[in-house]
């Protein structure tokens, strides 16, 4: 069975909020759960990485545009810090425009970041997904999975709408968690 993750983590990678903000932002993440196997902080003196072991690595220079190749961004990261001692971000000079950059400044899709403090929901189902607009309560998209083979076409189609759907939501507990810690707040979505 594979697993799916959502991280909150601080735009800024040094930022660490207050021990009563992390509480208050962990209980507003679980009660806006229908259901999820975890909901954890990850609050440390080390910056850390967070991304997708299954989605790659690719990004762009934030100055020019310019694609990194995977093998560049992992030498990168292995140059600059680790997961033991953390990574120090600190900037180098692209070999496209020669702007100084650093790891978290890269533009990445799928999304990754730096950070010292972070929130993770594993497995996520949130409240607001039960009934979205576009696609109708969570109960009509596994009745929906029973004709995917006779009109695939239209069943990504709602299923799109739904993923754009859930983004929005999970944008709006973004905007929420950043008001009660005090920091900006990134999404990074995993899967394995």
């Amino acid at each position: 069975m594979s697993d799916s993750w959502t991280d909150f983590v601080s735009a800024d990678p040094w930022f660490r909020p207050e021990p009563a903000r992390i509480e208050q932002a962990l209980a507003f993440l679980r009660d806006e759960l229908a259901s999820s196997n975890e909901v954890a902080a990850q609050d440390g003196e080390a910056v850390t990485f967070f991304f997708s072991p299954s989605g790659g690595l690719a990004a762009r220079c934030p100055r020019c545009g310019a694609e990194l190749s995977e093998e560049a961004i992992v030498d990168w990261l292995n140059s600059d810090g680790d997961a033991a001692s953390g990574f120090r971000l600190a900037p180098r000079a692209m070999a496209c425009c020669g702007a100084p950059v650093s790891l978290n400044a890269l533009t990445s899709e799928p999304r990754f970041a730096f950070a010292r403090f972070g929130l993770r929901v594993r497995n996520p189902s949130w409240k607001f997904s039960e009934t979205l607009p576009s696609h109708g309560p969570v109960e009509e998209m596994v009745r929906d999975l029973a004709w995917v083979r006779a009109d695939g076409a239209e069943w990504r189609a709602r299923h799109e709408r739904w993923s754009a759907d859930v983004c929005a939501g999970e944008r709006e507990i973004a905007a929420r968690l950043a008001s009660i810690l005090g920091c900006e707040v990134v999404i990074v979505y995993g899967h394995l």
